[in-house]
């Protein structure tokens, strides 16, 4: 069972799917089921179905009414735009770092770390690492020119 504190309950589970979604826990098309879902956190349905609607508004899942909710498919234009947003980001980010820090040693240890994931194949090492989860970087979540938001355990 995932322990899910009673705060801000829609939040954490659409926080916890969400991460699930970013590390390929769940792959697109999946079909999410509130009651397995919240049998999962214990709790009721509701907060579940607004984590739900949630995902949806981040463009992550598709709310089908009568037929169930899906993990979206990804966009392979929204993932080349992401990707060519972030490179010019971080680029500019590196050179003003390297201009304006003469110590760049917490920035390489990071940057080693990354590498690191890359070659061992560890991608929800690498995904916490350059998403901000724990590494240092502003990436949480990527807004793609449609307006849509791309962006734990594994549910079951």
């Amino acid at each position: 069972m995932i322990p899910i504190r009673a705060a801000t309950t829609a939040q954490q589970v659409h926080d916890w799917l969400y991460r699930c979604v970013l590390r390929g826990d769940l792959l697109p098309g999946t079909r999410l089921s509130e009651t397995e879902i919240a049998a999962q956190v214990n709790l009721s349905r509701q907060p579940v179905r607004e984590a739900f609607i949630r995902l949806a508004a981040d463009g992550l899942a598709e709310v089908l009414p009568q037929r169930g909710t899906y993990i979206g498919r990804i966009s392979m234009r929204a993932v080349l735009s992401a990707r060519f947003i972030r490179e010019a980001v971080e680029s500019d980010l590196a050179r003003h770092v390297a201009a304006t820090r003469p110590d760049l040693t917490a920035m390489a240890a990071e940057l080693t770390v990354q590498e690191r994931c890359d070659v061992e194949g560890d991608v929800p090492g690498f995904i916490d690492r350059t998403t901000g989860s724990t590494g240092p970087w502003p990436w949480r979540r990527i807004r793609a020119p449609s307006g849509r938001i791309w962006n734990g355990s594994r549910p079951r």
